[in-house]
């Protein structure tokens, strides 16, 4: 996957890491990815079966059992602005805006049938099943506002859990 991802600048990716926040939680992160727009957050959730849900829980449905969680996005974006605030702490950001880091799920199980309608899908992608080591963004995300990437930015953007730096 590694070899997929864009080497030259902006782009970064950190994986598997986590940080001490403010409030003194340890937060856990699957990846982030540095792009010339921002961050983006990404949580990866690796349940196969059948995604059901709305902007508040989750169904997972597979070999007859089910499982309800909380949206995950919820608290991607919690983690998001926890690292955002820590960043800004930073000797490097003392002059400098932290750029807008965007919570982002990524349903990474094969053949997941997601079956979220509306704003359930928001900030949620699957994996492209045409070639699976893209995203397919299904979201209807409100990328005009300021501070969020533009569609066609977040449809060249190629995020692998396994960078840790892509020029290595």
């Amino acid at each position: 996957m590694r070899q997929q991802f864009p080497t030259h600048e902006p782009y970064r990716a950190w994986s598997n890491f986590e940080f001490i926040a403010d409030d003194g939680s340890i937060n856990e992160v699957d990846l982030l990815v540095f792009t010339s727009r921002g961050f983006f957050l990404v949580e990866i959730k690796s349940r196969p079966g059948v995604l059901t849900g709305n902007t508040h829980t989750w169904t997972w449905q597979h070999e007859g059992h089910f499982k309800v969680v909380d949206n995950p996005v919820f608290l991607a974006n919690q983690k998001a602005k926890k690292l955002a605030s820590l960043l800004q702490r930073q000797r490097a950001f003392v002059k400098l805006r932290v750029p807008f880091i965007e919570p982002l799920i990524f349903c990474s199980a094969e053949n997941l049938q997601s079956q979220l309608q509306g704003n359930a899908r928001f900030h949620v992608c699957l994996r492209d099943q045409a070639n699976a080591t893209t995203w397919k963004v299904i979201i209807d995300y409100p990328f005009d506002e300021p501070g969020h990437t533009t569609r066609d930015d977040l449809g060249k953007l190629q995020i692998y859990s396994s960078v840790t730096n892509p020029s290595d």
